[in-house]
């Protein structure tokens, strides 16, 4: 739960500055990681009509994010950062 809460917060800091890319990548990641030491350490069973179409639409979903992602590189001053950071 720790590492779970840490991930979050992780992730909610680097919104400002990392794409939609990084950030969907990492997340179906830790899906699928999450549920394999759920299955080996915790004893769940792996329940294909169930698991299987949640993991395949996962998969799906990130590599379309990531075939559709805008290529074109931002930069970002300190001032703008800081915007980012502190408005809602």
């Amino acid at each position: 739960m720790v590492l779970l809460g840490l991930s979050a917060a992780v992730h909610g800091g680097t919104m400002p500055f990392c794409d939609l890319v990084l950030l969907s990548t990492l997340t179906a990641a830790g899906i699928v990681i999450s549920e394999i030491l759920s299955i080996k350490y915790l004893g769940e069973k792996f329940i294909f009509k169930y698991d299987m179409p949640s993991l395949a639409l996962i998969i799906l979903g990130c590599t379309t994010i990531v075939a559709l992602s805008n290529q074109e590189e931002t930069k970002y001053s300190p001032d703008r950062i800081k915007d980012l950071l502190t408005s809602t």
